[in-house]
């Protein structure tokens, strides 16, 4: 069965699950109420294998109004790059600034296939 954890930060919550071969999760985030001026934040997702290298993809996030990070990729707001997992468990993922309460990230992160 695969794992599931919840943040327990209080302007947002946050859930994971991952399989159980640690191959591939799915993490989402969501900001209940955004901050002001907030400075960059990560969402760390543990539970990942340290040695694997994920491709992690943002499937959906809400995109700043002036060009950014996000609009790279096949102009319909999809990101991806390639991380180690001990990176995502102890640095995290990066969270997009948000324009609003209540705006949702979902990530997909995946170990490339030999």
């Amino acid at each position: 069965m695969a794992q599931a954890r919840r943040s327990t930060r209080p302007q947002d919550a946050a859930w994971a699950v991952i399989a159980d071969d640690r191959s591939c999760a799915l993490v989402f985030h969501v900001c209940i109420l955004a901050p002001v001026n907030a400075a960059d934040q990560r969402l760390p997702v543990p539970g990942l294998d340290p040695e694997a290298l994920y491709t992690v993809r943002v499937v959906d996030s809400p995109l700043p109004t002036a060009p950014g990070p996000l609009d790279v990729g096949d102009g319909h707001g999809w990101f991806q790059e390639t991380v180690c997992g001990t990176v995502l468990m102890s640095r995290g993922l990066e969270l997009p600034a948000t324009h609003g309460d209540y705006r949702g990230t979902l990530w997909i992160l995946e170990q490339p296939r030999t």
